[in-house]
């Protein structure tokens, strides 16, 4: 039996193919706009959806959602320049996260991130969560960037797993 012994020159291998693939990617605008919704302890559509730059959409169905996989299909890379505008207009001024009036448990999270010249943006909002200051702001912007991306025949909720 034959083991892969990791010795500091490997290591050292690693490393540096590791910095070089992050330096490409980083080289070439790699961007990346991902809307993700959490599960939670009902039957909560639980999906991700990775949208790049070059028009590349990888739909994640993970549970409670018409499609459980991955789908991969290309799009206009337009719709990602209209994706980045609408997210970057929204989140151009700060939104507090932290002054829930009123918080209820049990309840699924969107997280909408931008990976732009090598740096993310976020913005994310937890559905048991109301009352805060920009909560009307970032709920427009999930419903906005949902009726964008091409999916809602994917995320349709489903009865039984």
């Amino acid at each position: 039996m034959t083991c892969f012994k990791i010795t500091s020159l490997n290591f050292i291998v690693l490393l540096f193919l590791m910095v070089c693939i992050q330096k490409s990617l980083a080289s070439e605008n790699y961007e990346v706009l991902t809307f993700s919704r959490s599960a939670c302890f009902g039957s909560c559509p639980t999906y991700s959806v990775d949208f790049y730059s070059d028009g590349l959409m990888v739909f994640k169905g993970k549970e409670y959602t018409s499609f459980i996989g991955i789908k991969r299909i290309q799009l206009n890379p337009e719709l990602f320049i209209s994706l980045k505008t609408t997210f970057k207009e929204a989140t151009s001024k700060p939104i507090d996260y932290f002054g829930c009036k009123s918080f209820a448990t049990d309840h699924p999270t969107v997280t909408i991130t931008l990976l732009e010249s090598g740096k993310y943006s976020a913005a994310e909002h937890n559905y048991g969560c109301t009352g805060y200051e920009g909560e009307k702001r970032l709920l427009q912007l999930v419903e906005k960037v949902q009726k964008m991306l091409p999916i809602n025949e994917w995320i349709k909720k489903k009865t039984s797993q």
